[in-house]
């Protein structure tokens, strides 16, 4: 036997193997093997670190801690980790250029003077770090609550502003923080999807960027009555502005709290390009009604429709809404809101033909309902007739689904007296049946799929 044989040949591991292994562990988060794998030779290294600093999640959650005796607000979750990330930047710089996404999250459910100061005090450690983060790609700041962007404090806007500034960022998701000053978003040439909570706040006033920013996906959100979408809407009609929604794909207004010129405005900035959209239905265009029964007249003198007959490249449409019941004390209909009326006149403005240049010709309208207090008499009364027939003439879409949230103390489809005669179906097959039965809602049923879904 050949001595050649026994001897051990080194043969080098392709590059591509060992990206392909480092990536595997990558997506299933298995953060303590690529550190191993960092400590193992120097070929794994480089391509271990990258994908162990690649994407940083960090959740702070402010709690209350009795086990002392006294009230005392403690910070857990990952302090330690971020700290010990913290000293690895400082000692080794050349890691932070493998970040590409950040998430940062607080949680501030205590609001008193020593949770913002923990706030800060946690925010202010960064300061010195994200300026390094030359290559982050997707920036996503969270907090539960709305911040005042003022309250933030010089160093934490100085953070925002900074990373806000990059060269290669290209999603920025802001929640949670009251409205940033709109310079502060103009400053990003390749920024693609905004996702932000805005209210009115802050009229700061900066330098504005002058690179065009084309944006392909945006989210425009509002948690109080407040909003600040109609000063992004400013922004984007300045004469000056450099951002432009002419390539913008996907469009997002998931609040109540919209008017609905401020979206008919974003929509006819981008009605050449849309494809997706998704909205909530505004307060205002819930339609106040005694029963809810039969068509609704009249409804587009009470509330402005919206129009979505420029959208001739639309391949996706969801709309959501609730519909609201309030019960007198007798378990009688007291009073009920339904945005059934708007939805209807909205799918009535569809164009009927749409552009050769759709790549799918519209594929999917989607109704998302929530049925608050739901009895067998609200089932009995409900009436679909101010949609249906919008629904069914709308032949350019391929799929039309109706998902339905039934919540209530009183149980899905549950009885309002021992003496009813619908007691609760045992299946959700049968749930369904049901639902169809008791609001002749079986007659669309062969245009549209039906989902049930019930909470408490």
């Amino acid at each position: 036997m050949s001595n050649a044989i026994l001897q051990p040949v080194h043969v080098d591991v392709p590059h591509d193997i060992i990206l392909e292994v480092t990536s595997s562990l990558d997506a299933l988060n298995d953060k303590k093997t690529l550190a191993s794998l960092c400590l193992v030779s120097s070929s794994l290294r480089t391509v271990a670190q990258m994908a162990l600093f690649s994407r940083l999640f960090f959740t702070y959650v402010s709690v209350m801690d009795f086990r002392d005796g006294n009230e005392t607000l403690a910070d857990e979750s990952e302090a330690s980790q971020s700290s010990r990330f913290l000293r690895t930047i400082q000692n080794y710089p050349h890691l932070a250029q493998y970040v590409r996404h950040f998430h940062f999250s607080v949680n501030e459910t205590w609001l008193d003077g020593t949770g913002l100061f923990l706030k800060r005090g946690i925010i202010s450690s960064w300061s010195g770090i994200m300026p390094r983060l030359s290559h982050l790609h997707g920036l996503h700041w969270e907090g539960d609550t709305i911040t005042p962007w003022g309250s933030l404090g010089p160093v934490s806007r100085s953070i925002i502003k900074r990373v806000l500034s990059s060269d290669v960022l290209t999603t920025v998701v802001l929640k949670g923080v009251a409205f940033v000053p709109p310079y502060t978003i103009t400053h990003c040439p390749k920024l693609r999807t905004l996702d932000v909570s805005l209210v009115k706040g802050s009229n700061e006033e900066g330098v504005y960027g002058v690179v065009p920013i084309y944006l392909e996906t945006l989210v425009v959100g509002s948690i109080s009555y407040s909003t600040g979408i109609g000063q992004f809407v400013d922004l984007l009609n300045r004469p000056a502005s450099n951002i432009s929604l002419s390539r913008l794909t996907s469009l997002s207004i998931p609040t109540e709290f919209a008017e609905i010129s401020d979206i008919s405005a974003i929509i006819s900035l981008c009605s050449s390009s849309l494809t997706d959209l998704k909205l909530k239905v505004p307060k205002m265009a819930e339609y106040p009604c005694g029963s809810l029964d039969g068509a609704s007249p009249n409804v587009s003198e009470s509330c402005p429709t919206l129009d979505l007959s420029s959208l001739l490249t639309l391949t996706r449409l969801e709309i959501s809404g609730v519909i609201r019941v309030k019960w007198s004390h007798q378990w009688e209909l007291k009073e009920a809101s339904s945005p059934l009326p708007w939805i209807g006149l909205v799918l009535k403005t569809l164009p009927g033909r749409y552009s050769s240049s759709s790549r799918y010709g519209g594929s999917q309208i989607r109704i998302c309902l929530d049925i608050e207090d739901i009895s067998v008499a609200v089932l009995e009364a409900l009436s679909w007739l101010d949609i249906e027939p919008s629904l069914q003439q709308q032949v350019n879409f391929r799929e039309t689904q109706l998902k339905i949230r039934l919540i209530g103390k009183s149980g899905a489809l549950g009885a309002t007296s021992p003496s009813d005669p619908f007691q609760r179906p045992s299946t959700a097959l049968e749930r369904k049946e049901a639902l169809e039965r008791k609001s002749n809602l079986g007659r669309l049923r062969r245009s549209v799929t039906i989902q049930l879904l019930e909470t408490n």
